[in-house]
């Protein structure tokens, strides 16, 4: 049976990572994403129409039917884990990586609080599925999870501006740490500026955000969503840990 939880266990994976997040971040606000465990152990959150995954060890049928009732329009979650669950819609996999180990470099240029306006605005020209993000919500989100040490974006501006105030809307690149829990720390949304690639500013955001996560005990892990980051990741000392899937059910 799925029962309703108020615990979330801490282990080194990126869906758990997610729901810790979320349950750090939300747990004592109205409104709050609803976490569940199954009798065999694994932890369920649902937010926003969005059900993920920690675990493999559930009952189909039952989960099936659980995502029935809620609406869920998305699952996120691990291969053997969609492959269970086996539910009708359009799935998405890529690849979960972690750090293994590589030379970290520092770079000055790297800042470690871009202005989060800019950083949604090259996030909004790169990623698709950032078209539907309204800025407020996302703004509000993200700035919580920055109060509660549980998120930090870092960024690189366009060196041609001298003055904060000709910067506004040329940030080259960014990346930053949005999920992450006691053991992990989950990089994302790592985009860079078309007229911008090729500098290495990417490689020299992830070296400043691996070097962070591993001075504070932490995995760095990161989700590849194509063969070029992949190469990218694999290049600064990332592996392949398995499949991310993420299914938009019929």
């Amino acid at each position: 049976m799925i029962k309703l939880t108020d615990k979330v266990d801490c282990i080194q994976s990126v869906y758990n990572a997610r729901i810790y997040t979320q349950w750090i971040a939300y747990k004592d606000l109205p409104h709050a994403p609803y976490f569940y465990r199954t009798d065999e152990g694994t932890l369920l959150s649902y937010c926003d129409g969005v059900l993920t995954i920690d675990g493999e060890l559930f009952d189909s049928d039952e989960l099936n039917q659980f995502i029935r009732m809620c609406g869920c329009h998305t699952v996120v979650c691990g291969e053997q884990a969609a492959n269970r669950l086996n539910v009708k819609g359009r799935y998405t996999s890529t690849s979960v990586m972690r750090y293994a180990k590589g030379h970290i470099e520092f770079h000055s240029r790297v800042e470690t609080s871009p202005k989060l306006d800019d950083v949604f605005a090259l996030l909004y020209e790169t990623f698709e599925n950032m078209q539907a993000a309204v800025f407020e919500r996302w703004y509000c989100d993200v700035s919580l999870k920055i109060r509660r040490g549980l998120a930090y974006v870092y960024g690189i501006y366009d060196e041609s501006f001298s003055a904060p105030e000709e910067r506004a809307h040329t940030l080259s690149a960014t990346a930053g740490v949005y999920y992450q829990n006691p053991h992990t720390a989950v990089i994302g949304s790592v985009a860079t500026r078309p007229n911008q690639r090729g500098k290495g500013f990417a490689t020299q955001i992830l070296h400043a955000l691996v070097e962070r996560i591993l001075s504070e005990g932490r995995l760095p892990q990161i989700i590849a969503l194509n063969e070029h980051a992949y190469q990218l990741y694999q290049n600064i000392g990332f592996e392949e840990a398995g499949k991310y899937f993420e299914i938009t059910l019929e």
